[in-house]
């Protein structure tokens, strides 16, 4: 399958099934059975399903994915829009950013405490190598802070002390 822009001059589509019932998606969704013409394959149809209507596209550019699919013994071209990006929402990002921060100063902190060894340096591309058996839970103090009944955010404060 080829990812590939293309400039549709026709396009001919349906929400029904031959008998008048609506076309629906494995998911139940209304879907739409599609065919377009492109400058680039000329009178040669592509055909395929979408999840929307594609009224307005005739005239228009757009990415597709475009195959080989044989049916009753005859190749024709078919077309799928092309995988969503796996987008990661901003707020999430923002969370494992702060994470990353958080466990970096929480790893100097252990490491100027001499309770962990310093973590090698990885060069990008290589895998991570972390030191065997360094930390060891006994060796944090929390200075006055009782670790058992302790929250997160007051064993935290403390061990950054």
């Amino acid at each position: 399958m080829a990812l590939e822009k293309l400039t549709i001059t026709k396009v001919n589509y349906t929400d029904k099934k031959a008998d008048g019932s609506p076309i629906l998606s494995k998911f139940g969704k209304q879907s739409w059975r599609v065919g377009i013409l492109t400058n680039e394959y000329g009178n040669t149809w592509l055909n395929g399903f979408l999840p929307f209507c594609p009224d307005k596209w005739e005239g228009t550019t757009q990415t597709v994915e475009v195959y080989d699919e044989e049916y009753n013994g005859k190749e024709q071209k078919k077309f799928k829009l092309p995988p969503r990006e796996e987008k990661v929402p901003e707020k999430v990002v923002m969370q494992i950013t702060a994470l990353e921060l958080a466990v970096s100063h929480i790893r100097t902190v252990l490491e100027n405490k001499g309770i962990m060894e310093p973590a090698k340096k990885v060069v990008q591309g290589t895998s991570v190598e972390y030191p065997k058996d360094t930390f060891n839970p006994e060796n944090i103090t929390f200075d006055g802070v009782d670790a058992e009944t302790a929250s997160l955010e007051e064993a935290a404060a403390a061990a950054m002390s």
